[in-house]
């Protein structure tokens, strides 16, 4: 076991702990990302929601639209 191998060894292990940091902060970032487009996706679905109320509330024979729909209760 010489030192040049030992440097090897810690160089590889060096590499591995900076590569597993990256990944874990791009993990976060991407998650992070993905709960804001989330929260997005929700508000867009809400606002269309609430539009649609509205219409079918001044205009009664205003269409269906099953997507928007509540599920029946259990």
């Amino acid at each position: 076991m010489s030192t040049e191998f030992r440097h090897r060894v810690e160089a590889i292990v060096e590499a591995f702990v900076t590569m597993r940091d990256d990944l874990h902060k791009e993990k976060q970032a991407t998650e992070k990302n993905w709960a804001k487009r989330e929260k997005h996706l929700d508000l867009v679905l809400l606002n269309v929601s609430g539009m649609v109320g509205e219409i079918q509330a001044i205009t009664p024979s205003f269409p269906r639209i099953k997507r928007l729909e509540l599920p029946p209760p259990r």
